[in-house]
């Protein structure tokens, strides 16, 4: 597949703004890149993890390589192509890649300067969410944002310390996503997922989706309604069919972890525990989802070949186990990102 940075520049609209040039280069980077989930285990605790992080990506190389479906790459290097793409842009260096390796801590953001005024971004934090049409949360985001941002990571912190970062508010940015045609029909994907809420908090919905709901005692039923959920978030929902639009392996986690921390309840979620589980499932990397529950706990594997998930069970994971079809990489048992929490 032939993925292009430099196309990306020379179809950019001809009548926009500054910001909306900005904005484009944002969203526009962001349907190309994924996060390389080989760095994870492959370099991030040895030797080669400095070069590997830090290695320079050029965007008019990018043409000549060979990418099955995204360019893979560190956060850093996300970073290097945005600021790369702006500046070539603009013709002149109006942005650049901020923090640092601080430790264990390889995390760095993007500033923009344009006109007098300073704009973070973090085209990592956001990537999943452009890639399935959802809001952007780090787009010259609000100032409790990018307080919570600061307070998190203390290389960006510094970097930032006297630049007052100016904010765009959502329903500006809402007029600017309509122009560019990233918004459809005057919806984003969050507008989706709040609908699906809603109704899942009616009770009357239950009659249609739960075969038998009005014979389940009314002890048992916030469990089979629980289940459900479950279900449809795993075996329900797919990743998108055509190449271009799949989501990779660290995206995929992430746009179903936010959608299960969206649609299910607080009390589900304080009583069910997600775990995300990095695995190769028929030697390609994969994810497997455990769900602590009380009444047993309930696996979902992602298959390749499906574009979703499979519902499993421990014994048919250890029976995958000890024929070779599944090997374990890293567990990883993370608090969800901030901006899929209420």
């Amino acid at each position: 597949m032939n993925v292009s940075i430099k196309k990306i520049m020379e179809d950019m609209p001809k009548d926009l703004t500054d910001i909306e040039k900005l904005r484009y280069a944002y969203l526009e980077c962001a349907k190309v890149l994924s996060y390389d989930r080989d760095y994870l285990y492959d370099n991030i605790n040895d030797d080669n993890g400095d070069e590997k992080y830090n290695q320079k990506i050029n965007i008019f190389n990018i043409d000549k390589e060979n990418h099955e479906n995204k360019i893979k790459c560190t956060c850093k290097q996300m970073a290097d192509i945005y600021v790369q793409t702006v500046n070539n842009i603009f013709g002149r260096e109006i942005a650049k890649v901020i923090g640092h390796r601080e430790g264990a801590q390889k995390h760095v953001a993007i500033l923009v300067e344009l006109d007098g005024n300073n704009y973070y971004m973090d085209l990592y934090n956001d990537l999943y969410r452009i890639q399935k049409g959802l809001t952007t949360k780090h787009f010259a985001p609000s100032r409790t944002k990018l307080r919570r941002l600061r307070k998190r990571f203390y290389s960006i912190d510094k970097d930032l310390d006297g630049v007052k970062c100016k904010t765009i508010p959502e329903k500006k940015l809402k007029k600017i996503d309509e122009k560019l045609g990233y918004v459809k029909n005057g919806l984003y994907m969050d507008d989706a997922i709040s609908r699906l809420r809603q109704e899942m908090q009616d009770k009357e919905s239950w009659k249609k989706y739960i075969k038998d709901f009005k014979k389940i005692s009314r002890k048992d039923k916030k469990d089979a309604i629980f289940r459900w959920k479950i279900d449809f978030i795993f075996r329900y929902l797919k990743n998108n069919i055509q190449d271009e639009n799949k989501l990779e392996e660290i995206e995929i986690e992430r746009y179903f972890k936010k959608i299960y921390y969206s649609i299910l309840s607080i009390e589900e979620i304080k009583n069910n525990k997600l775990n995300t589980i990095h695995i190769h499932y028929n030697e390609e990397p994969s994810i497997l989802f455990r769900i602590d529950n009380l009444k047993g706990n309930m696996y979902y594997i992602y298959n390749n070949d499906e574009n979703g998930f499979n519902e499993t069970n421990y014994k048919k994971l250890i029976e995958m186990q000890e024929n070779g079809e599944i090997t374990y990489d890293y567990i990883l048992q993370k608090a969800p990102d901030d901006d899929a929490i209420r």
